[in-house]
C-alpha cells in the first residue's frame, strides 16, 4: 500500500507478528546484491521473518536446459534443498521463484493439482508441485500456513522475450497461476 510521501504505508494487519519463511532466488538473498522485496512486504504486513533461505541463481526445476548439454542437474534445485530447510512454526510461507527456470529454459506442462503425485521435477510444473507436496507433507503439525508463490516478469537480461523453449516469462507467471488454482 503506497503511502502519501511514496513509500509504503504500514497497516495494521492479520499477519502482524506471524512467523514467515521465505525461500527464494537472488531477490530473496539477503547476502546478494539485488534489490530486495522483503522488507517492504515485511514492513507492510508486520510479518516476523522467522527464517529466510534465498539463495541467488535458485530455481525450481531439478535440471536446466539452456543449453545444448541437455538436462544438466547442479546445485541450483529448490528440490534437493528442500531437507534443510525449517518451516515448523511459519504461518506464510513465501516461494518468490521462477526467473530462473525461465533463463535455464525448464519446460512447462499441465499441473496435476494432486497431493502424493509423482511428480515430474524435470519440469517447471513438477518441481512447484513437488515443493508444495513436500511442504504440505512435512508441516510438525498445527495449522497449514498460508503459502504464496510469486516470481518476477521481467528482468534486464532477457534475449528477445522468449527463452530457449520459446516460453516468455508471462508463461511461467501463467503456469503458476494455474498450479495455485488446482491446489488451492
Amino acid at each position: 500500500i503506497p503511502g502519501s510521501n511514496g513509500t509504503a504505508a504500514t497497516v495494521e494487519s492479520k499477519y502482524k507478528g506471524l512467523p514467515w519463511v521465505i525461500l527464494g532466488d537472488s531477490f530473496s538473498d539477503a547476502s546478494n546484491s539485488h534489490p530486495k522485496w522483503y522488507p517492504t512486504t515485511r514492513d507492510i504486513t508486520g510479518l516476523v521473518i522467522a527464517q529466510n533461505y534465498g539463495t541467488g541463481g535458485m530455481r525450481f526445476c531439478r535440471k536446466r536446459f539452456e543449453t545444448s548439454d541437455e538436462g544438466t542437474e547442479d546445485n541450483y534445485s529448490i528440490i534437493p534443498n528442500l531437507a534443510n530447510y525449517d518451516f515448523s512454526g511459519a504461518k506464510v510461507i513465501t516461494i518468490s521463484l521462477g526467473i530462473n527456470d525461465y533463463f535455464c529454459s525448464s519446460p512447462i506442462i499441465e499441473p496435476q493439482g494432486d497431493y502424493g503425485s509423482n511428480f515430474d521435477v524435470d519440469t517447471f510444473t513438477g518441481a512447484i508441485e513437488y515443493t508444495l507436496n513436500y511442504i504440505y507433507t512435512h508441516l510438525s503439525g498445527g495449522d497449514v500456513p498460508l503459502i504464496v508463490l510469486s516470481t518476477p516478469t521481467k528482468s534486464t537480461n532477457m534475449a528477445g522475450g522468449v527463452n530457449r523453449a520459446g516460453l516468455s516469462t508471462e508463461d511461467y507467471v501463467e503456469n503458476m497461476r494455474k498450479i495455485c488454482d488446482k491446489w488451492g
